[in-house]
């Protein structure tokens, strides 16, 4: 996932994970994920278009997903405290 690695290696040092077990979590993510993509890839290159589609639509309804889960836990939180003031 371009993007995503440069990042993940700034919050590993700054969160203090040891060497060891950063390239471990790291080695078992990129065995899952490399074939994942280059399999994906060679089995749907074809139908790109559809596959942009497809991924555009996910990318939507994750979005939305979000939008609720952040929404939900703002409202827990204005219960929350709102029940504390009172009680």
């Amino acid at each position: 996932m371009p993007g995503l690695r440069a990042p993940i290696y700034f919050s590993a040092g700054t969160l203090h994970i040891p060497f060891r077990k950063f390239i471990l979590y790291d080695g078992c993510a990129a065995m899952i994920s490399v074939p994942t993509i280059v399999g994906s890839v060679y089995y749907f290159g074809d139908e790109l278009d559809h596959v942009i589609r497809v991924v555009r639509n996910f990318e939507h309804g994750l979005f939305v997903a979000i939008l609720l889960v952040i929404f939900l836990v703002a409202a827990k939180w204005y219960i929350t405290h709102r029940k504390l003031k009172r009680g």
